[in-house]
């Protein structure tokens, strides 16, 4: 992200009326013209025939956007602040792109969140209990599986959390009289 930074640094992000660039930062919905040319919407920064490195901007806002969904860290470092950030991510051709990211960025934040949830509950940490009672409520499916009816996904779901219901009695009834689970 180097290339990026020089780029930054040297402000390309007006043209020569002084307007806002948007579509002309990006290599996939950029008219013809390379001088603008920031980013890459590719998973990876790509090389022009030009030598010339364009910054992948998927990466670069997971990068920033997982620490701060607000995007407001990527809309001051990368565009300079808001405003030019939502005239890029409103964008008709960009918001596609910029919905993806956002979706992705969201999941994965679950995900971390989930994980933590999950370990509380296997370490048995201070809020192991309100934890578990969380995932549980929650249900283990999100959606019926490809095959299943809503009412098969269901049941499927309830015995699941019934099994983590028991199990979850069954380490607070043996953590009552002094004892540990020990489970294979």
């Amino acid at each position: 992200m180097s290339g990026f930074t020089e780029k930054h640094e040297t402000n390309k992000f007006k043209n020569s009326s002084g307007a806002w660039l948007t579509k002309a930062l990006f290599y996939e919905v950029s008219y013809d013209r390379l001088d603008h040319l920031l980013f890459t919407m590719k998973p990876e920064d790509f090389v022009l025939p030009s030598g010339e490195v364009l910054t992948s901007f998927p990466k670069l806002y997971m990068a920033l956007c997982i620490q701060d969904p607000t995007e407001a860290t990527l809309a001051d470092l990368v565009f300079g602040g808001h405003e030019h950030w939502k005239m890029i991510s409103e964008s008709a051709s960009i918001k596609p792109y910029v919905e993806s990211l956002r979706e992705e960025v969201s999941v994965r934040i679950k995900s971390e969140a989930l994980s933590y949830l999950l370990k509380e509950v296997r370490e048995g940490g201070k809020s192991a209990y309100q934890s578990a009672r969380y995932l549980l409520d929650k249900g283990v499916l999100r959606e019926p599986p490809k095959g299943l009816s809503r009412q098969e996904a269901k049941e499927r779901n309830d015995i699941l959390n019934q099994k983590a219901q028991d199990t979850i009695e069954d380490d607070a009834a043996a953590a009552r009289i002094g004892l540990t689970l020990v489970r294979r």
